[in-house]
């Protein structure tokens, strides 16, 4: 009777053993439910966190692009500034150069409406003047063109 007091004892214990036991295999398969759940997550944000890097890369080289777009640009501002600047120059000489040749032109035009004879008649000399300031203003406008 002793012996199987221990026998039913000794059972009593392995069932309580292997009732911890299956406890503790529902609680690993528990677990690791658990863990392929986070290791799902945590490849979803690496891959998220990959992405964004690349998307970082890529607007870093399109900045880079744009600044190089940009300091070309500047340069070529640059030279459009002073090619304007020449041609503003060019222009102020030109309406000089015009300027002059018209007084030169008007002046000319004076000395001989004044050496022509008084017999001269009006109407002819008025064309010769007409004639020659036409001209000078036609050299203007092509000049300013």
């Amino acid at each position: 009777m002793r012996d199987q007091r221990k026998t039913v004892v000794k059972m009593e214990n392995l069932e309580q053993e292997n009732q911890k036991l299956k406890k503790e295999v529902e609680d690993l398969k528990i677990m690791k439910e658990e863990k392929k759940k986070w290791d799902e997550k945590m490849k979803f944000e690496e891959d998220r966190r990959l992405k964004i890097e690349r998307q970082l890369v890529k607007e870093k080289e399109r900045c880079q692009q744009l600044q190089a777009n940009l300091e070309q640009a500047c340069g070529r501002e640059k030279v459009a500034l002073e090619k304007i600047q020449q041609l503003e120059t060019l222009v102020r000489n030109q309406k000089f150069e015009i300027t002059s040749n018209f007084v030169t032109s008007f002046k000319a035009a004076q000395a001989k409406i004044k050496g022509l004879a008084l017999d001269t008649d009006l109407g002819g000399l008025m064309g010769y003047f007409k004639e020659v300031v036409d001209r000078q203003i036609v050299e203007v406008e092509k000049e300013d063109v």
